[in-house]
């Protein structure tokens, strides 16, 4: 006795709990259009959804080929079989459903929507940006829906106060923006982020040519310096020295400011139109002959100090003479 009556009051517990659609009894009796927003874009497509409902109150399905849609005026919006409805003019329209037995009608506006947006390319990773969106009169930015090609990459979202990227790793990621039928990408390219310390520099080319102009009775001589960074990192740099046979001569500073990253090579000092951004002379008609020795000053990104060197032996633009060291040396920015 004891069991049934647990028996009979669990089944009562049961039957008092929340129905559901499965449970819900009876056809359909009313008919419902679901869509995003109550606009539709010109010159897009917005999927509309049609929803039954039965009398008690639940959602019942309605097969997509027993609906006929149909627009109030075809010059505003046009509506196809499968209830994409897309926007040809600025206006007011109705959608209406029918199943034969229910219909159910829908008012729109039909609005001119630019959508467009900023994303700053290329960046590294581990960082938040901005997306600038365009703005639309009535239009709130957080109804933009975002995704991306590759989340290894970078991710986009919305929050509270406005859409961002969060890039992830290096690499290339499509960042999508969608709103009712519209849609816009802007690629993104993602940089690894240089450690501190993680550059070297190399000195990829360095000659010292001996140069003769007509007229002068000293000599001068003028260095071509070409330079890499080969870590993947940033290297700035400072400036060089150049020592010539017999003489010091110290150029303390480069014309203009240099900063390679990236495995990226770059010219310091080359030949252009026949003159020298640096020229070392002898004065007093003297000569030098024999090997020149580069030095070049830089600095890595966690603020330490480093110097590349390479040699050179002198190319005379005559045949050589006996060297002579006198007369100061000197260089010029030109």
């Amino acid at each position: 006795m004891n069991l049934l009556i647990a028996l009979l009051l669990l089944v009562g517990l049961t039957s008092c709990g929340q129905p559901t659609e499965s449970d819900a009894p009876g056809p359909i009796v009313r008919l419902e259009i679901a869509a995003p927003f109550d606009w539709i874009p010109t010159n897009a497509a917005m999927p509309l959804q049609i929803v039954g409902y039965n009398a008690a109150g639940y959602q019942a399905p309605v097969p997509v080929s027993a609906v006929a849609w149909r627009s109030s005026d075809e010059r505003v919006a046009s509506v196809a079989a499968d209830g994409a409805v897309t926007g040809h003019q600025v206006g007011s329209v109705t959608i209406t459903a029918s199943t034969g037995r229910f219909n159910a009608s829908r008012p729109f506006r039909v609005r001119a929507v630019n959508l467009d947006f900023q994303v700053r390319s290329p960046v590294v990773h581990g960082i938040k940006l901005p997306l600038w969106t365009y703005p639309n009169e009535g239009l709130d930015p957080r109804d933009i829906s975002w995704s991306t090609s590759n989340p290894q990459v970078a991710t986009a979202s919305t929050s509270s106060r406005a859409p961002f990227v969060q890039t992830v790793d290096q690499g290339v990621a499509t960042i999508t923006a969608s709103l009712g039928g519209l849609s816009v990408s802007k690629t993104v390219e993602v940089l690894r982020r240089p450690m501190p310390g993680a550059s070297e520099l190399a000195i990829v080319e360095f000659e010292m040519l001996e140069i003769n102009y007509p007229g002068s009775d000293g000599f001068a001589y003028a260095p071509l310096i070409r330079v890499r960074e080969t870590a993947g990192g940033v290297a700035d740099i400072l400036g060089f020295s150049v020592t010539l046979p017999g003489h010091s001569t110290q150029a303390p500073a480069i014309c203009g400011s240099v900063r390679l990253s990236g495995n990226e090579t770059r010219d310091l000092i080359r030949e252009s139109y026949g003159s020298y951004e640096i020229e070392f002379s002898t004065g007093g008609g003297g000569r030098f002959a024999g090997e020149a020795r580069l030095a070049v000053n830089w600095r890595r990104p966690d603020g330490s100090h480093a110097s590349a060197t390479a040699v050179a032996t002198i190319k005379p633009g005559l045949p050589p003479a006996p060297a002579n060291g006198g007369g100061g040396a000197w260089w010029s920015c030109q």
